[in-house]
């Protein structure tokens, strides 16, 4: 009994046996957003950045989520809804780079650590 020969490369009909999406390539993308919210939640509970600032990223972030779901789904608006979060990232960046982070937010975490420690009844 003789045995087949398999050929190794593309099959006879010219197709690939794995169906070609779209997923593989845009879900990626998907946790940028969470992370994005998060980052901004920090920003503005710190006050490392202006308030504005932060509000934005914590606005467009979830607008990305948004246009990238929908370009999962065939809905080609994604690129449409990176735009608000496009802009929090490049104000961010031009922000640090003249600005950088309000030292104040710094002094603000001291002292009321210090104020912490100062009302806190003394264990003997």
């Amino acid at each position: 009994m003789q045995g087949r020969r398999v050929q190794a490369g593309p099959r006879p009909s010219g197709r690939s046996p794995f169906r070609r999406t779209r997923w593989p390539t845009r879900s990626p993308r998907c946790p940028s957003p969470s992370e994005g919210v998060f980052l901004c939640w920090l920003l503005l509970r710190t006050g490392l950045i202006p308030r504005p600032l932060a509000i934005l990223g914590l606005i467009g972030y979830p607008i990305l989520a948004a246009g990238t779901i929908a370009e999962l789904f065939g809905i080609h608006i994604g690129l449409l809804l990176t735009i608000p979060g496009g802009l929090f990232e490049l104000a961010l960046a031009f922000w640090l780079l003249i600005k950088g982070f309000n030292p104040q937010a710094y002094g603000q975490v001291r002292d009321n650590r210090d104020r912490r420690a100062a009302s806190a009844p003394a264990t003997a």
